[in-house]
């Protein structure tokens, strides 16, 4: 059984909010330890203070210390897991906040082939600062270089040898989930839509 660390940030950003953003982990110690769970936090907070100009100074980003361990196979909830607390994160960029449906695109990238596909995944960054944009409305060279940069420090160099992973829930099948090898962050800007949109 290979169980996954979920790792959840709360997004604060005024309306539209809140948000919430997902990182997957592969703990360290196997079944996963408060340890795993407090190493998770502290990288996923540190990735967020990295990129904090990309955000206004009203974007606020808390990591919460509860941490669901899930089974990928199954998608079945087994446990939890309390970790370290974790300062919030609050944006510096000057400017004020985009439109809501503007966001950075991280792509995740895995050595694992899932139903004949690259298993890969995204990371919807935003909505970020107007000043975070280029020109043409794509997302600024400075901050493409600094989420590239973040994401790829929040791979390795952990306090444990928990590392994030991209899941394939089990809808169509049996779940997997692999390491992420690269962070490479898209020059456009997306938007992510959800499920519950009207």
């Amino acid at each position: 059984m290979t169980v996954n660390m979920r790792v959840r940030t709360t997004l604060t950003y005024g309306s539209g909010g809140p948000g919430l953003h997902t990182v997957y982990w592969r703990p360290g110690t196997t079944g996963g330890v408060t340890a795993d769970a407090s190493d998770a936090i502290a990288r996923v907070r540190a990735f967020w203070n990295g990129i904090r100009s990309a955000f206004p100074s009203t974007f606020q980003m808390d990591v919460q210390t509860d941490v669901a361990l899930i089974e990928d196979s199954t998608g079945l909830l087994v446990g939890n897991l309390s970790g370290t607390p974790a300062a919030s994160v609050v944006g510096s960029a000057a400017g004020g906040v985009g439109p809501l449906a503007s966001m950075a695109l991280a792509r995740l990238r895995t050595g694992l082939v899932v139903n004949n596909r690259a298993l890969k995944g995204r990371w919807f960054l935003g909505p970020i600062s107007v000043s975070a944009q280029g020109t043409g409305g794509a997302l600024s060279a400075s901050q493409v270089l600094s989420i590239d940069t973040t994401g790829a420090a929040m791979l390795t160099g952990g306090a444990t040898a928990s590392f994030p992973v991209v899941w394939h829930r089990p809808g169509d099948g049996t779940g997997a989930s692999a390491a992420i090898t690269a962070v490479s962050t898209w020059t456009n800007l997306a938007v992510l839509r959800s499920r519950r949109d009207s």
